[in-house]
């Protein structure tokens, strides 16, 4: 340790706090001959001492003069940063800002900005490097470290004087404090270089992130080895590698770059793609453009066995591969040739197994919760209203067709249809796509009828029936929590009595719903910009209009030659807009318009089991292979047939496809579609002209051609189980259930349907009082236990009609007599037990019961009737045992020969 000088310690009348004092140092570099050398103080106020401003002038000789109360004398601890400086001021506390000049040799040294006089102490004291021995005087010795050297200072009382004309220790160790000084500001121009150092990378990182660089020109890891594999190395100083090493390289990088080409590529099934493979490219690039993205790179198709060729499209991203699946359903709507395409990734064969499983294993759960899949097709749409004169619908059904596809119509309203009782409601349901709803006139001219999308909610409304009812049906749609009732009317002639219309029209408008009329009320003397009529029939009827608060929406003419506004929309409501008057469809105008409501368009598809393409082969392997003794060893009739049914559909589930039946609406041809635009375009502009007249005749003969086309395409194999069934269902049409009606409330959920049908069905069922009637014995014979074996299980089986029917366990017929070899042993086990013990399982117990329709309104539950779907295999039993007892019955002559037909069918079955 340095000790200080033995000097007496000094009195001093001005305490300056170290503390509190911010010093600042300003002058030239120190000279030996300088006069003067000015420090000040100025410290902050104490209360316990008394606030002065010092100011001392340090020459050669030393003096020090006091300018406030007389000279002092200040220690070598209060001054020693002042040694061998210029120019030293001390400002006030507030002050920042800190430079001490370097003395003799050194140079001009800076210190931060807010460092202050105790920073300096603190910093100084914490340093516990030993100082060279040079530096020190023979009294310090070597090993004296920066906090001995604070210490010495702090306790010394040399002064100004002392410093520079002694050569005392103290003197030296003053310029060792400088010399630390001088340290600290090299740390910190350090500091400051690297602080700016730090700030610049910031910045460039900054400037980094902002560059978004193209995913086109990232390279993973598998193609960068293979491209420097593939580089030929010129260098002598390089090390090429071995040609086979080579080649393992580029084999082990060659499925990765497969599987990343894979990511940029679509896989699309089902367009309807171009005749000339050249124009595929273009073909891929309108899909491109609707998602736009950018255009593809290649386009091919790929062949297959069976089915239609697929459309492998390149593009040049990942990004856009996304883009273009996940727009896809959205843009497809719009585009004719892309509306029934499915897009999926391209995948290998191992991906392409999971992503099918993944999918059907979506859609099963799907079906185990509603035994249906839904999707949406597109965003949600408003409800679309069609309305004309027909002037009989029976010529003019393709067209009308056609333009319900055209307009995306929704609900098409018909008056004049002059159709009877021998046309069914199949013939105006567009392939079952169609509610139809009905009043004919059963003669001559006449007749109302409104067609509505099976996917809206609705109930029907028909007026009561007689001779002098008017023309009138209606229909309830229910739609996003609203309830419209359109109403569709007709009025023969302008001369006829209205008096039935308006009364029916009164009846059916009293409600509290939105309503909208369409019809032909045959009303041309009625000026409806301001509501008057030139006649009583009309005034009676635009005085009928504002009393109901009625608007009508026609403003233009709608019977051709003459113009007249004869065909009316009238509503009570603001939920209709953009009515427009269209083209003609007879010699009237069709009219569309839009309600304010929208509906999601939904298709129901189904997924169900091919049968008909099943592996039989594995399927009858399996089962022959099994022990069925030791499996159904000590197992309860119930317990054969599920564990029977158990092995049966892990088969089916493993050996079986499945397909999805969608009932998508017709589609029209582009060609056809062309035509009918431009027929609108000469419409719009020259009217019912020639040219006009020729493309509506040329439409109508396309629609005929494409029609007939379609009808041979599906009866082209001449079998006459296709033919009875498209004739039935062009007769009978579907027996979906709707809306249904229990007294006032209207019912749409499945479940109450089912059980208001259960109540129905079951409120007209008849029990069996288990009475049975007495006859004498006419033999003596009876039936012993029957016992089946295998062989005639089989035969029964294969004597099936091959049919998919639907049953309660999910076996068809079709399936049975496939796999009647196969299954005849199980089978014929089950039927002895349960012949032996008068047990059944409880899958033969069970029934599928189907309403079907009569006639009448749908909403009506007594207007069905039920069906019952049971078990095939049950209903093999029963065949069989019904041979037994028809043999019993021949053998016995148990059937007199008057019942002559009896005993043709008793041969047939004992053959």
């Amino acid at each position: 340790m340095l000790s200080p000088t033995a000097e007496p310690k000094r009195n001093r009348t001005n305490e300056i706090s170290r503390e509190a004092a911010n010093i600042t140092v300003n002058g030239n570099k120190d000279d030996e001959n300088a006069d003067v050398n000015v420090l000040q103080f100025s410290n902050a106020p104490n209360p316990n001492t008394t606030t002065t401003s010092t100011t001392i002038t340090n020459s050669a000789s030393a003096d020090i003069t006091n300018t406030a109360s007389g000279t002092v004398e200040t220690t070598i601890a209060e001054t020693f940063t002042t040694t061998g400086s210029s120019s030293t001021t001390l400002p006030n506390t507030n002050s920042t800002d800190f430079t001490m000049p370097a003395t003799n040799s050194m140079s001009t040294t800076k210190v931060s900005s807010t460092t202050t006089m105790a920073d300096m102490i603190t910093t100084i004291g914490s340093i516990t490097t030993s100082l060279p021995d040079s530096v020190l005087t023979t009294n310090a010795p070597s090993n004296t470290t920066m906090a001995d050297i604070i210490s010495t200072i702090g306790s010394s009382n040399l002064t100004m004087a002392d410093i520079t004309t002694s050569t005392a220790p103290e003197s030296n160790l003053c310029k060792i404090i400088l010399t630390m000084a001088t340290v600290i500001q090299n740390l910190q121009d350090q500091n400051s270089t690297l602080l700016f150092k730090i700030e610049s990378l910031e910045n460039e990182v900054s400037e980094i992130k902002k560059i978004q660089y193209p995913l086109s020109k990232r390279r993973s890891f598998a193609e960068v080895v293979s491209k420097n594999v593939s580089k030929p190395i010129n260098a002598p100083t390089e090390i090429s590698a071995s040609p086979l090493q080579s080649s393992t390289v580029m084999k082990t990088t060659e499925i990765p770059n497969k599987l990343l080409t894979r990511k940029t590529c679509i896989i699309v099934r089902n367009a309807t793609l171009p005749a000339n493979k050249e124009d595929d490219i273009s073909f891929g690039r309108s899909l491109t453009a609707a998602c736009s993205v950018a255009e593809p790179e290649a386009v091919f198709r790929i062949t297959l066995e069976t089915g239609p060729p697929l459309l492998k499209i390149q593009l040049k991203s990942q990004n856009d591969a996304h883009t273009v699946m996940k727009l896809f359903e959205k843009v497809k709507t719009t585009m004719e040739a892309w509306r029934d395409a499915i897009v999926r990734p391209d995948l290998s064969k191992p991906d392409l197994a999971k992503y099918r499983l993944a999918w059907k294993d979506a859609i099963k759960r799907n079906n185990e919760a509603n035994r249906g899949f839904l999707h949406s097709r597109g965003p949600s749409k408003p409800i679309t209203i069609g309305y004309a004169n027909c002037f009989s619908i029976a010529n003019k059904i393709l067209r009308l067709d056609f333009l319900r596809s055209f307009y995306n119509l929704d609900i098409i309203c018909l008056t004049e249809t002059k159709l009877d009782d021998s046309f069914p409601d199949a013939f105006l349901s567009f392939n079952n796509d169609f509610t139809v709803i009905r009043r004919d006139r059963n003669r001559h001219g006449g007749g109302v009828a409104i067609l509505i999308s099976k996917q809206l909610r609705t109930v029907p409304i028909i007026s009561a029936n007689g001779p002098n009812s008017a023309e009138v049906c209606g229909v309830d749609i229910m739609s996003n929590g609203n309830t419209i009732r359109v109403l569709v009317a007709y009025h023969p002639s302008h001369s006829s009595d209205s008096n039935d219309l308006l009364t029916t029209l009164d009846s059916l408008l009293s409600t509290n719903k939105h309503c909208i009329v369409f019809g032909d009320f045959n009303m041309p003397h009625i000026n409806w910009l301001n509501c008057t009529g030139s006649d009583n029939i009309c005034s009676n009827f635009v005085s009928f209009v504002m009393q109901h608060g009625l608007t009508q929406h026609v403003l233009a003419p709608t019977r051709h030659n003459p113009d007249n506004i004869l065909d009316l929309c009238l509503t009570n409501t603001a939920i209709l807009q953009e009515v427009s008057v269209g083209e003609l469809f007879s010699d009237h105008r069709l009219i569309t318009a839009k309600l304010c409501l929208s509906k999601k368009t939904l298709m129901r598809t189904k997924q169900t089991p091919n049968f008909r393409k099943a592996n039989y082969h594995a399927i009858n392997y399996f089962m022959s292979n099994i022990n069925w003794n030791l499996e159904f060893n000590g197992l309860s009739i119930n317990q054969m047939y599920e564990l029977f049914l158990e092995k049966m559909h892990t088969l089916i589930n493993l050996y079986v496809p499945r397909i999805t039946v969608n009932p998508a609406r017709k589609h029209h041809s582009n060609q056809i579609r062309t035509l009918q635009r431009k027929k609108l375009a000469v419409w719009r502009r020259e009217g019912n002209s020639a040219l006009y007249k020729d493309l509506s005749n040329k439409l109508k003969v396309s629609l005929i051609s494409e029609e007939k086309t379609r009808v041979e395409a599906k009866l082209v194999n001449g079998s006459s189980k296709d033919f009875f069934k498209f004739i039935n269902l062009q007769m009978k049409g579907t027996s979906e259930i709707g809306v249904m009606k229990n007294g006032i409330n209207l019912i749409d959920d499945d479940k109450m349907k089912s059980e208001l049908f259960a109540s129905s069905f079951s409120s007209v069922f008849t029990r069996d009082n288990g009475l049975l009637p007495s006859f004498p014995s006419r033999t003596a014979a009876v039936i012993d236990d029957i016992v089946f074996e295998p062989f005639m299980v089989e035969h029964a089986l294969y004597k099936l009609i091959g049919k998919l029917n639907t049953t309660p366990d999910e076996l068809p017929a079709f399936l049975l007599k496939k796999v009647c070899t196969a299954i005849a042993f199980p089978l014929c086990i089950i039927f002895n037990v349960s012949l032996k013990f008068g047990q059944l399982p409880e899958k033969w117990k069970m029934g599928i019961v189907v309403p079907l329709h009569k006639k009448g309104p749908h909403s009506d539950t007594g207007n069905y009737r039920q069906i019952s779907l049971t078990s095939s295999v049950c209903k093999t039993l029963e065949k069989m045992v019904r041979r037994e007892i028809v043999k019993h019955l021949a053998n016995n002559q148990l059937i007199a020969r008057e019942q002559c037909a009896l005993s043709t069918k008793v041969r047939q079955i004992c053959r």
